[in-house]
């Protein structure tokens, strides 16, 4: 029987392998995912231990869901200060478009770079949008895949469509 110690650093272990394989620029992301399933592969079936390493390997995965979650909070909060940063040049951008209109100035050319004003092409206003000719509209046509389903559960001779059973499951972790 594995100890719980030793199920931990054949993880880490696992882990130091599958950063590895991910930081090999060699392979393609299909080479690489390969790889790395055929190395969990190799890894649960190399002992009779399999519900305990299932088990890590579950805390293995909240781990790393984790660490994408705090990842995702970082981008999120990164995300926020790009976008005040942006509001603040595109202020800083129409003062300085105002003030150039104000003093007749249209280039300005220093040391650290140049400026110039120029009047931007005229943008299409559409006063009433019912009495656009035809000619002038976009139509874009997709399928409603849910109705569809439901379609086709309730009548299955549908020749047109069909539902595909797959073998992709979802794992619950709790």
């Amino acid at each position: 029987m594995t100890t719980l110690w030793e199920l931990s650093d054949d993880l880490l272990t696992l882990e130091h392998l599958i950063d590895d394989i991910q930081d090999d620029e060699t392979l393609s992301n299909e080479e690489k995912e390969a790889k790395i399933e055929s190395l969990f592969d190799n890894w649960l079936q190399s002992s009779q231990d399999f519900e305990n390493k299932a088990l890590r390997v579950a805390a293995y995965i909240r781990h790393q869901e984790s660490i994408a979650e705090a990842r995702k909070n970082e981008a999120k909060r990164l995300r926020a200060l790009a976008n005040q940063s942006q509001k603040q040049a595109d202020r800083l951008r129409t003062y300085l478009i105002r003030q150039m209109k104000l003093t007749g100035k249209t280039k300005v050319e220093g040391i650290d770079g140049k400026l110039s004003l120029r009047k931007l092409p005229a943008k299409v206003a559409i006063a009433n949008p019912d009495q656009i000719p035809e000619q002038y509209l976009k139509v874009e046509v997709s399928p409603r895949l849910s109705e569809i389903k439901k379609a086709i559960k309730a009548n299955p001779s549908i020749d047109w469509a069909s539902l595909e059973d797959n073998e992709n499951y979802s794992l619950s972790i709790r």
